[in-house]
């Protein structure tokens, strides 16, 4: 049962990391755009970043987590809780680094940095 389980557990877990990383790359996006484009006041330089990084993304990561805890059934103790919840953000994190710091900042966006500042 518990290798089933770990089965699933991988499985669901990459989904909900890949699905959970595209969004917040999106997040990341649009907090870059509406810096760099559409706000011009300072609370609202300080405020979408804050927003899409900090805000947004923490009720994203508790559905996701919910959602991986109803895909993997009544079966969930603390290894299994913290072993999926791992994978899902470290697959999440590197669709973000894929997505942001290596495909969006050097080919779609090669002066990202010079525009923040």
């Amino acid at each position: 049962m518990a290798l089933v389980i770990s089965k699933e557990l991988k499985k669901h877990s990459l989904k909900n990391g890949v699905i959970l990383g595209l969004i917040l790359l999106a997040f990341n996006i649009i907090s870059f755009y509406l810096i760099t484009t559409i706000v011009t006041s300072p609370i609202g330089v300080i405020g979408v970043p804050y927003l899409f990084s900090i805000i947004l993304p923490i009720p994203c990561a508790i559905v996701f987590c919910f959602m991986l805890r109803a895909s993997i059934g009544p079966v969930w103790n603390f290894r299994i809780a913290t072993s999926g919840i791992f994978i899902m953000f470290i697959v999440s994190y590197l669709v973000i680094f894929l997505g942001r710091d290596l495909v969006f900042a050097h080919l779609i966006e090669p002066e990202m940095n010079t525009k923040i500042e």
